[in-house]
Formats: structure tokens, sequence, C-alpha cells
């Protein structure tokens, strides 16, 4: 196939259909590929088991992850600057013990 000719090149392979069909070309790719897949997630991939029952061998988050923390953050700043009360800070924040126990957590 093209697509192992690329491989063995060392090139990557890039399937931006994937986007669309997101099961469907993960799919086709593993039964057709010997090498290590690995998938960008979006808000609308499909879950992270579905993937490992694909044979997604990594997963990334782009820049999904950051964005949704910054808007967070945005928050908090925007109340902040219109003097608001601190209950911005919300009672689902993080307690400091929780907080140090998942920082010093080796993943």
């Amino acid at each position: 196939m093209r697509i192992d000719a690329w491989r063995t090149g060392g090139n990557n392979v890039s399937a931006p259909r994937a986007r669309r069909r997101w099961k469907e070309t993960p799919t086709a790719l593993r039964a057709r590929l010997r090498s290590p897949i690995n998938a960008l997630a979006t808000p609308k991939a499909v879950p992270l088991k579905t993937m490992a029952a694909i044979g997604i061998n990594r997963v990334g988050f782009g820049p999904f992850s950051f964005r949704s923390c910054l808007s967070k953050f945005a928050a908090i700043a925007s109340s902040l600057a219109r003097f608001e009360v601190y209950d911005c800070f919300g009672a689902d924040m993080v307690a400091r013990a929780d907080a140090a126990a998942f920082l010093s957590t080796n993943m």
C-alpha cells in the first residue's frame, strides 16, 4: 500500500477526513497499518475507550485542555476586573491538599 511506503520512508501520515468519520477512518487505518497510530481528540471524537478498542496507540488533546483552562481563568479575571465578589473562585475549586497530591503523583 502507498501508506506503508510513506511510513517506511519515515513520513508521518495525516488523515484529515477522520474528523468527519471518527470511528470508520481509524478502524480502516488500523486494519491496514502495522505502525502505531496517533490521533488528535477533538470535542466530537469518540471516547478514549473506543479509541483504545480500535487500536489507537496515542491520543493527543492539542489545544483543547489549555483552552478549557483558559476559559475558566478568563471568567475569573473578568469577574475580578468588574470588582465583583470573590465567589468567582467557586465551590468547585480543588482543595490545597488535593492539588498537592495531584501535582506530586507520577502519572
